[in-house]
């Protein structure tokens, strides 16, 4: 089943013009992992020393790229959220620096 990953952009909130289609995957799993890439690069992009993983999560929902994910077929889209891992990813962030 082809699964098509979409970039939303926290900035411009629910305005479809400032999505975009970052690809097609043939399995969920490959476009997880994109999508997951995808947070992990705007997290380190956001991230500064000292900061905590609420203040890096707050800004990562307000600047950052949301990736998420649609079926093209008639298929219940993947159990992923890029706001979920955001967070995750966000405390392992801070707890390293």
């Amino acid at each position: 089943m082809p699964y098509k990953l979409i970039i939303a952009d926290h900035f411009s909130y629910m305005r479809k013009e400032a999505e975009y289609t970052e690809g097609v995957f043939a399995t969920a799993e490959v476009a997880i992992a994109k999508a997951k890439q995808i947070v992990d690069g705007e997290l380190e992009h956001l991230f500064k020393p000292g900061m905590t993983s609420e203040e890096l999560f707050d800004m990562y929902s307000r600047f950052g790229e949301d990736p998420y994910i649609v079926t093209t077929a008639d298929e219940e889209n993947p159990q992923y959220s890029s706001w979920d891992y955001a967070k995750e990813r966000a405390r392992t962030l801070c707890e390293r620096s």
